[in-house]
């Protein structure tokens, strides 16, 4: 089993403390599904439950912080990077729609700009959803955004 790094386990023990919403060091199942979406993870309820009943290892109705770290040494790499990218889409999707805007995406791109570094201007940013916008409703849903970054990655390799 891989062994949390001291950074991982210092990201997982805030991101616990975040959602324990009472501060008494353990999550209810309400909490856990608080944990999953601000672990960039998309459960359903019944998905809750069963993830609930997993890391419940003790049985006693809550998770505690040890619970929770031990069942975070496992996760793939692949998982993590996926988890991470939900949270990228969620934190510019300012107005939580489920979707990115021009505006948002804009802003989100302006906003990693180095100094000295000209910002997309809105076409720009427009032009490139407009690349892989799939439905053409001018805006992207996470599937589109993840197209996105394959485009990105393409470019960067090229």
């Amino acid at each position: 089993m891989n062994q949390l790094t001291l950074k991982q386990m210092q990201m997982y023990t805030k991101m616990f403390k975040e959602v324990d919403l009472n501060h008494d060091g353990r999550l209810n199942r309400s909490e856990v599904k608080g944990l999953c979406v601000e672990l960039g993870f998309s459960y359903d309820d019944s998905q809750v439950k069963q993830l609930f009943s997993e890391l419940d290892k003790d049985k006693s109705g809550d998770v505690t912080l040890d619970e929770f770290l031990f069942a975070m040494q496992p996760i793939t790499n692949g998982k993590k990077r996926c988890a991470t990218f939900r949270r990228m889409f969620r934190r510019m999707d300012v107005n939580k729609d489920g979707f990115l805007s021009v505006s948002e995406l804009h802003r989100a791109l302006a906003s990693a700009v180095g100094e000295g570094e000209e910002p997309l201007s809105a076409q720009e940013v427009k032009d490139m959803i407009a690349h892989v916008d799939v439905n053409g409703d001018g805006r992207l849903d996470y599937e589109e955004f993840l197209l996105l970054f394959k485009l990105f990655k393409a470019f960067a390799e090229a």
